[in-house]
């Protein structure tokens, strides 16, 4: 469930899944997997991704969508 929420606010803000990748310092292959819910990424690694993403991490919680 992760990924969709980080597919979730990549997609608010209009980012490409490579550009995400590269600036989290993951290959696009390792990223894609991420996002399909294919992997799951240490905690080290979702930080990357937020900071990637311009987001907090706790914006990647389902709880957080519903709220909204």
């Amino acid at each position: 469930m992760l990924g969709k929420y980080i597919r979730i606010q990549r997609l608010l803000r209009s980012l490409k899944q490579e550009y995400v990748a590269e600036r989290a310092g993951i290959d696009q292959s390792s990223y894609s997997r991420i996002e399909c819910d294919e992997s799951d990424p240490s905690w080290s690694r979702v930080k990357k991704i937020a900071k990637a993403i311009g987001c907090r991490i706790r914006d990647f919680d389902e709880d957080e969508e519903e709220k909204e």
